[in-house]
């Protein structure tokens, strides 16, 4: 468990790192793009869609930022889940409870999803590259 645990905890924060990355990767191309030598709307179009689900992925990551204020109601985030599982394993000398079996497999599932749409986002940036390549637009540096 507190192996399972641990590498939630590592997962987490290369997820953190992977939205941050994909956040910039997509505004560095929009820069390209409006350099480029391409027709407007060649690359904008999927460029826009592709920022509207960096956004949302953010959203459901981070939470939303309105409403992080003292006593909103939101849906818990993966790092609260987190922070409540080892708050509540941290000092225990019986070992994880049912709940926190629970909750881990919960957080478990909820980081494969996360880790899926970072795959399809990268794939979907990945395609964009390639169409700015094509139309000329200046290189991008990681």
């Amino acid at each position: 468990f507190w192996r399972s645990l641990e590498a939630a905890s590592g997962r987490s924060d290369l997820i953190t790192m992977a939205v941050s990355e994909l956040a910039k990767r997509v505004e560095a191309q929009q820069v390209a793009s409006e350099r480029s030598q391409s027709a407007p709307g060649s690359t904008d179009s999927l460029l826009f869609v592709l920022r509207k689900e960096i956004q949302a992925m953010k959203t459901n990551w981070s939470g939303e930022p309105l409403k992080l204020q003292m006593g909103e109601k939101t849906p818990p985030l993966i790092s609260e889940r987190l922070f409540a599982l080892v708050r509540s394993v941290g000092r225990s000398s019986y070992g994880p409870t049912q709940t926190n079996l629970e909750t881990m497999a919960l957080i478990q599932k909820e980081l494969e999803a996360f880790e899926g749409q970072i795959q399809a986002l990268r794939s979907g940036l990945d395609k964009v590259d390639a169409a700015l390549e094509r139309a000329g637009a200046p290189p991008i540096k990681n």
